[in-house]
């Protein structure tokens, strides 16, 4: 099973000295244990870029370099896609040290070498080379020279081919986290290059960021083992399936869908097979899917303080034209800063005040000396803004305080990310911009402020929190995934620990609530 920092099985028992468990007698494999991080960053760069690869080759990419490799748009998509399914699968089969991933690194590396040598010979024949086509090319390098390291890397093969863990429980957050990122990329490919390829550039690009948004979600939602994302991953396999679907029977239809298409959507219902069954596979069920204690469904301060912003925000927008339309969007996000420097956690309020005050006056200042005594150039305008910084550095020292640190910057950054580009615009008109900005965000900096203030809405470290409310286990006695961290170590090694389980898992024992803490403190 997977320890509480969602990392691997082999990873809880290999990570401390003394724990690994020889197999037939034989010792570990010499440099195994300085595998565990190698794996680890590969498993990360892997699932990512293979994201990645399938989002923006197999759509953006795919299009603009396909006079560079001599290849329809359609096919160079294609490896695109198939490069990055590659990529995710060698990730959720590290997870497990599977042997197979070992020439499937390989593999990859055959086909970033071929598509590097393509682009260098192209480069070197005088062939115009793209924008795209250039980055692309050095990220390749970068990615070869990494992926040989990696496999050439002392003790990997050794690690791959050993067989203790082999068979062993997946990691299940990380597991989800990879299958909820590929699924919604997959679907992208295939409803914007198959589906409906007319789709105009705004509803593209909005299908993009909301995609985007919700992939951001559900990757967050599975490492913090969050049920919903377990049924939101399913969701997501019968939609790709839908799309795959509909793809495959145009094609056999005569419809025109292409051959690429129609490999494209073979290779996506494959995938959705896969991932069903890791989504079925007993550990992850168990850890997504069992009894949970009661949780509200929202925080009543916190809902009451969006809704107060909610309402400031229509406000300000139904304010008289009078005031002016950029005093309106600087009231917009003075509020949202205010709330923030509102919810600074054990934070004196008076530093809070008088620091974001003080940053807005530094900076105002600042302007007022480039547009009045300086000449503007971009030397003059650098010097300013590093005696700024300055000031702010030495009054931190001063007060030895974080919190006039993060206010004072906080108020210098939105006055300066307000008013610059205006000032770059018209120096001789600082006086009136930085005036206008400065006391529009003065004014619903308060208002923001009062809000979080009144409600008494504070963000609670990490180290306090504990674990998010899902990561809660099940109640004593009732059925839930296997102990995992110290305990799996103490019940491999034989080592009595009575009630470790229900103190890993958070049951309302007297100290249950520190242990948790000093393991998530020591995780960081």
């Amino acid at each position: 099973m997977s320890s509480s920092s969602g990392t691997p099985e082999w990873w809880t028992r290999l990570s401390s000295p003394g724990t690994g468990e020889p197999a037939a007698g034989k010792p570990l494999p010499a440099g195994q244990q300085a595998m565990l991080l190698t794996f680890m960053t590969y498993f990360w760069g892997a699932s990512l870029g293979g994201v990645c690869q399938i989002l923006f080759g197999g759509y953006f990419l795919g299009a603009k370099q396909a006079a560079d490799f001599n290849l329809s748009s359609g096919w160079l998509q294609l490896i695109y896609v198939l490069t990055g399914l590659l990529m995710i699968e060698i990730a959720l089969g590290i997870l497990r040290l599977e042997a197979w991933t070992y020439w499937a690194c390989w593999l990859f590396e055959v086909v970033l070498t071929a598509v590097l040598i393509i682009e260098i010979v192209r480069w070197a024949t005088g062939a115009p080379i793209t924008l795209e086509v250039g980055v692309f090319a050095c990220l390749d390098i970068l990615f070869v020279v990494l992926n040989l390291m990696f496999m050439l890397q002392d003790g990997v093969r050794q690690t791959l081919r050993y067989p203790v863990f082999r068979g062993a429980q997946y990691s299940p957050p990380l597991v989800l986290f990879a299958v909820v990122l590929a699924l919604p990329a997959l679907a992208l490919h295939e409803l914007g290059n198959y589906v409906d390829n007319h789709l105009s550039s705004p509803v593209l690009a909005l299908v993009y960021v909301l995609t985007f948004a919700l992939m951001i979600l559900m990757a967050y939602g599975a490492l913090w083992r969050q049920a919903w994302t377990w049924f939101m991953a399913w969701a997501g396999a019968a939609v790709l399936t839908a799309l795959s679907v509909d793809v495959i029977v145009r094609r056999v239809t005569g419809s025109g869908v292409s051959v690429q298409g129609l490999i494209a959507s073979i290779v996506s219902i494959l995938f959705v097979a896969s991932a069903v069954y890791y989504l079925l596979l007993r550990d992850v069920r168990r850890t997504f899917i069992h009894a949970r204690p009661k949780n509200p469904l929202f925080s009543p301060p916190i809902l009451i303080g969006g809704l107060l912003l909610a309402v400031f925000a229509v406000v300000a927008y139904l304010l008289p034209d009078q005031f002016g339309a950029p005093a309106i969007a600087y009231t917009v996000l003075g509020l949202a800063v205010g709330a923030i420097v509102g919810l600074l956690p054990d934070a004196d309020p008076v530093a809070r005040l008088m620091g974001f005050t003080l940053g807005l006056l530094l900076a105002f200042a600042s302007f007022v000396v480039r547009g009045g005594f300086l000449p503007y150039t971009k030397w003059w305008s650098a010097a300013v803004v590093l005696v700024l910084l300055a000031i702010i550095t030495g009054i931190t020292a001063l007060f030895r305080s974080s919190t006039w640190f993060v206010s004072m910057l906080l108020g210098a950054g939105i006055l300066y990310g307000i008013v610059e580009l205006q000032f770059q615009a018209a120096p001789s008109a600082y006086l009136a911009s930085s005036a206008v900005a400065f006391l529009s965000i003065l004014f619903s900096f308060g208002i923001g402020y009062m809000v979080s203030a009144v409600l008494g809405i504070k963000l609670v470290p990490a180290s306090r929190a504990g674990a998010a409310p899902s990561d809660a286990g099940p109640p004593p006695g009732g059925a839930g995934p296997a102990p995992a961290g110290k305990h799996a170590q103490a019940a491999h090694q034989g080592a009595p620990e009575p009630d470790a389980e229900h103190t890993h898992q958070g049951a309302p024992e007297p100290d249950a609530e520190h242990t948790h803490e000093g393991a998530q403190e020591g995780e960081g």
